[in-house]
């Protein structure tokens, strides 16, 4: 057991997404776990592995996820596989001391967990998807998962994306590397079902936690995909709100690099006090730092032109450029500026969500599966002019009118 490090590469939280119950007992006996429930585990962290992700998981007692995967993902279970595929050279983990910040304890496989699983799963692709016991979800203000007294729109929720959740178990959907990448899908609500409602992909490496300009080499079915996107949603829903056109270009004011401006108009709009914002502008970062074992910087490189990469290390010169570019972002967009810091995006995620739900249904009964990103959709391309007729009706049907939408490209 060595002390963690951060590696400066994404990590994927535990999570089974895989239906392995039928080869627990093989697996247990190939890789000598205590017990069988250890299995589902050491799949998942060799399915992360196999993308060239490490596991992050919890050591600590509370850590328990009620109503997800059939209460196997306890304290005892996860620490006990582990520590156990740790003694035998199947993981390399890497722990997080107690009371330590930031990272989560994390685990990655190693050859010899590779050699022995992948006789008995060869393609993760044809074994069947575990649908979570629920597939709606209520976070309180502090982000834990609560029971409503009444389940009944919960239920009606999980109802209508069955269906959903079905064809995708059913769909071949590979990364670019071949791997498959089919999850379930759950919707997150914030306190109540009137906010939030967001899609989430659960699970594994996935369409929505992987480089986007790596999804333009997912395939359905075998075949290449497009993504279609409602440009710059939140921010024309409120002008159309309000009744005004929304401008051609929602991100171009003054000389501001794009990335930050619609990092700021971004943060304008889900950010509850004008404070907020203008921290997380302060403190943003374009950066990826990778590290070595011992901490030291192995490659900086910079994906997004944001505040650090305007105003250096001088946070109070930082500090002066966000509250310039709110001022900025609060002159180009005066039409829509009353909806800043006040929450909005609560409710603006309930309607493109709302939005993203008729998408998904009417698809669906067409027999195409749709991956979900929140405001933009990924099918076959084949089916690109279909999806965006689709997208239009639905933003119609909520009243949105002139919504532009275009197809991603890779940057």
């Amino acid at each position: 057991m060595k002390v963690f490090y951060e590696t400066g590469e994404q990590q994927i939280p535990l999570y089974l997404r895989l239906n392995t119950r039928p080869l627990w007992g093989e697996i247990q006996s190939s890789l000598g776990l205590e017990r069988k429930e250890h299995a589902p585990i050491a799949v998942a962290i060799y399915e992360n592995s196999l993308a060239g992700h490490a596991t992050s998981y919890s050591r600590r007692n509370d850590q328990r996820r009620r109503g997800n995967c059939n209460g196997l993902l306890t304290r005892r279970n996860i620490t006990g596989c582990i520590d156990r595929m740790e003694s035998m050279g199947l993981v390399e983990n890497m722990v997080q001391s107690p009371g330590g910040r930031g990272w989560q304890s994390a685990a990655i496989g190693t050859g010899s967990l590779a050699d022995l699983l992948q006789p008995i799963t060869p393609d993760m692709g044809a074994v069947p998807l575990a649908i979570p016991a629920r597939t709606a979800i209520i976070r309180d203000a502090n982000g834990k998962e609560f029971t409503p007294s009444n389940r009944y729109d919960l239920e009606r929720i999980e109802r209508a994306l069955g269906p959903v959740n079905e064809m995708l178990t059913g769909t071949d959907i590979r990364n670019g590397k071949g791997i498959d990448i089919r999850c379930p899908i759950r919707r997150v609500f914030n306190i109540s079902t009137d906010y939030g409602g967001r899609l989430y992909a659960v699970g594994g490496p996935n369409w929505q936690n992987m480089p986007r300009d790596e999804r333009h080499d997912i395939t359905m079915n075998g075949e290449p995909t497009i993504e279609m996107d409602f440009t710059a949603f939140h921010p024309h829903i409120l002008y159309n709100r309000r009744g005004h056109p929304a401008p051609a270009d929602c991100y171009d004011v003054g000389n501001w690099p794009r990335d930050l401006v619609k990092l700021a108009l971004l943060v304008l709009i889900n950010a509850d006090t004008l404070g907020d914002v203008v921290t997380v502008l302060a403190n943003s970062d374009g950066e990826k730092i990778v590290r070595d074992e011992e901490g030291g910087v192995i490659e900086v490189t910079t994906s997004r032109r944001l505040m650090k990469q305007i105003a250096g290390s001088d946070y109070s010169k930082a500090m002066a450029f966000a509250h310039k570019l709110v001022r900025d972002v609060k002159d180009r967009h005066h039409l829509i500026a009353e909806d800043f810091h006040t929450g909005a995006g609560l409710w603006l995620m309930k309607l493109d969500s709302e939005i993203a739900m008729h998408v998904l249904k009417v698809m669906t009964r067409l027999g195409e599966p749709v991956l979900a990103l929140h405001d933009s959709y990924r099918v076959r391309r084949s089916m690109k002019d279909k999806l965006e007729e689709i997208m239009h009706e639905a933003a119609e049907n909520a009243g949105l009118m002139g919504v532009k939408i275009k197809a991603k490209t890779r940057h």
